[in-house]
């Protein structure tokens, strides 16, 4: 299974930024994971996205501002209330996503180029990570999936 370490690929099968996974997944003879659970997987190949740029210096990942993540509490909510299942928040995903690498007893292939250095990248917009509030620990996220300590 092929999927992107921090953003997911998107879901449209026509989209731009999931033509790179599509092409990786047919020479490959695998699929797209898309938002799946690929923590079963033997081997799962990461597809680092069109907007990573190798030597880059930071990660270009909107987390949620602080605004945000309270309009979203307001709206899980109401949603709790009808009945429906609450909405994750960015963070929420990620940490989701730091678990499933932190247990995976498979086989992680990077493809394209070296797996870059996420915790290191992550470490240097802690500034806005500090300042989102949310249920989700980022420093744990960071442990879990990279190995860096803050």
């Amino acid at each position: 299974m092929i999927i992107s370490p921090i953003n997911n690929h998107a879901n449209r099968i026509y989209s731009h930024r999931t033509g790179w996974g599509r092409m990786w997944a047919n020479c490959l003879n695998t699929v797209v994971g898309f938002n799946a659970d690929w923590s079963n997987e033997n081997t799962v190949y990461l597809e680092h996205g069109m907007e990573w740029k190798e030597g880059a210096k930071s990660i270009n990942y909107f987390l949620a501002s602080e605004k945000q993540l309270q309009e979203l509490a307001e709206e899980n909510k109401q949603r709790i209330a009808e009945g429906k299942e609450p909405k994750q928040s960015a963070w929420e995903k990620l940490a989701a996503k730091a678990n499933m690498f932190a247990n995976f007893k498979g086989r992680l292939v990077s493809l394209d180029i070296d797996c870059p250095m996420y915790g290191t990248l992550l470490i240097k917009t802690w500034t806005l990570i500090r300042l989102t509030k949310s249920a989700v620990d980022p420093q744990l996220f960071v442990r879990l999936i990279y190995g860096v300590s803050l």
